[in-house]
């Protein structure tokens, strides 16, 4: 299984899949470079969308090839076939993209211990660091191109990465809009369309599930109402931890979780 030691897991070692290239095949960027404003304005397009880290965009046409940046402090990660950006705490670990899956979600691994990290369980599943949490970073998804109207002194990952990919490719092209799921999931829960946006977030320990048509209707949490921006159900408020992405990865992933609508 691309070289690594599954035995003595957290999770199934059977529910572990080959996602088809090899281990670092999807090449992580350890070195990052980014431009101003104004270039990325000129070099991408209004409906480019961007995992935003303090006044950092991270372009998803990039992470579609890369689904990891290794920068400094922060490790930010994606998984396209989950639309789970996620951006976690370093702590002195470089990451590199496994090749393997765990319920349709990318398996990280460190290369310090070789222990592999579920991206959406937010710990390691594998290896020395089994069972240790990864620590969350504030980030959100948002339009490139308008967050950068608002915010001109930001900064964005260039696309000079030093590998040969066509960023203007979109290697994912349709699956958002369909409904198939590549890989096996052992939770499945049709009442949203398996691709619709969104949002999980804490409160303490509870975990509360919000699609983006919920939103739509009105949701409110604790007499607040959840907002839309650019169309998709955004996070409460800040004082809670969340990520996002397609309901039927969050939903696989915390079957328990109680389904605002």
């Amino acid at each position: 299984m691309n070289g690594f030691n599954l035995s003595a897991g957290l999770v199934p070692e059977a529910d572990i899949r080959r996602g088809g290239p090899p281990r670092d095949g999807i090449p992580s960027i350890d070195n990052p470079k980014f431009i101003d404003s104004k270039s990325a304005l000129a070099k991408f397009t209004k409906r480019e969308r961007a995992i935003n880290v303090g006044n950092k965009l991270y372009p998803i046409s990039i992470l579609n090839w890369h689904e990891i940046v290794n920068d400094g402090e922060n490790v930010i990660t994606y998984c396209p076939l989950c639309g789970t950006g996620i951006v976690f705490k370093s702590e002195g670990r470089v990451f590199g993209v496994s090749g393997l899956l765990y319920q349709s979600d990318v398996l990280l691994y460190d290369k310090q211990s070789d222990s592999l990290w579920s991206q959406l369980m937010l710990k390691a599943v594998t290896g020395k660091s089994k069972g240790k949490a990864l620590m969350l970073v504030e980030s959100r998804i948002v339009n490139l191109y308008k967050y950068l109207e608002d915010k001109p002194q930001s900064i964005v990952l260039s696309d000079k990465t030093g590998f040969f990919r066509d960023y203007k490719r979109d290697p994912y092209r349709g699956y958002e809009e369909s409904k198939q799921i590549f890989f096996p999931i052992k939770h499945r829960d049709d009442r949203f369309f398996s691709k619709e946006w969104t949002i999980l977030f804490w409160d303490k320990t509870k975990a509360y599930l919000v699609a983006t048509s919920s939103a739509k209707s009105g949701v409110t949490y604790r007499g607040e109402k959840l907002l839309l921006k650019d169309g998709r159900v955004q996070c409460p408020s800040s004082k809670y931890k969340c990520i996002s992405g397609y309901w039927f990865a969050l939903r696989t992933f915390y079957p328990h979780g109680t389904v605002l609508e």
